[in-house]
């Protein structure tokens, strides 16, 4: 088990009470976890198993169709196990996910980078929409910018929908470049990414 910490970094300050009707599930065995003071950001790089698609469950029943869209560009079925599989599972090698989990275990965040080339991926970010503007997406693409850059990405591109602002002021925040842009959708690739650490 990998454990960072992060000292003086400013984190999120994550509600310690659980959603109305979610209990906390616990994790067959700890993936490496990432220790920030009392959060844990749980890094996995190879498929998930049954009790982590638990946990991604109920994240998803916990984000409204609004935000599903504007993360994926359109809503989706959330009970259908094809589309869940194409979305979140993880390609060893390939792709990576992280997720910030709050204080009852429930995941909070999850942040995905998929390798496109060697040396380009693409990162994407979804909050739970009863966390949204805590600061928590910020916290975790910074996380996962820095060990990009560590793992050899000297940047990061996004896919983001015009009318996801959220986004953008994000993007805007950490620093961004865009690539192309057609009048649904902005490719971005986040610059200096050792400095977004």
């Amino acid at each position: 088990m990998q454990t960072k910490s992060h000292g003086d970094e400013q984190r999120a300050a994550l509600p310690q009470h659980a959603p109305v009707g979610a209990r906390a599930e616990k994790l067959e065995q700890p993936r490496a976890v990432l220790r920030y003071r009392l959060h844990d950001i749980i890094v996995i790089e190879e498929p998930l198993r049954a009790d982590e698609w638990a946990l991604v469950r109920r994240f998803l029943l916990m984000i409204a169709r609004e935000d599903l869209r504007a993360r994926f560009g359109h809503a989706f079925d959330i009970k259908d196990e094809a589309t869940l599989r194409r979305l979140f599972d993880i390609t060893p090698g390939l792709e990576q996910m992280s997720w910030l989990l709050d204080g009852h275990g429930q995941v909070a965040a999850i942040a995905q980078r998929v390798m496109l080339a060697p040396g380009e991926a693409e990162v994407a970010l979804i909050v739970r929409s009863d966390l949204k503007r805590l600061g928590i997406g910020e916290f975790l693409l910074r996380d996962m910018l820095h060990r990009s850059a560590s793992d050899g990405f000297p940047t990061l591109g996004a896919v983001v929908t015009r009318d996801n602002r959220a986004m953008l002021r994000l993007a805007a925040k950490i620093g961004y470049a865009v690539r192309t842009a057609n009048a649904l959708a902005l490719e971005i690739v986040f610059r200096n990414v050792e400095a977004a650490a």
